[in-house]
């Protein structure tokens, strides 16, 4: 079981195993949503891009963060 660590001073880290994590990207507000970058964050989230809102939105449509990330 995953899970994700998120704190103010480094990047969002996702714990495999005692042993294994994986680094998250981040956003960046610079580009557009439609951007690699900021596709692969929002992945990496389990989030997209939702037009009609412009914002990031769950898979059940819950808003979780602007267009900005």
């Amino acid at each position: 079981m995953s899970r994700i660590i998120v704190s103010n001073f480094q990047k969002p880290i996702e714990i495999i195993s005692d042993f294994q994590y994986k680094v998250n990207g981040n956003f960046d507000a610079d580009f557009s949503p439609a951007n690699p970058v900021n596709q692969e964050a929002a992945k990496q989230r389990g989030l997209h891009f939702d037009s009609e809102k412009r914002a990031y939105v769950d898979e059940d449509g819950c808003l979780m963060a602007d267009e900005f990330g």
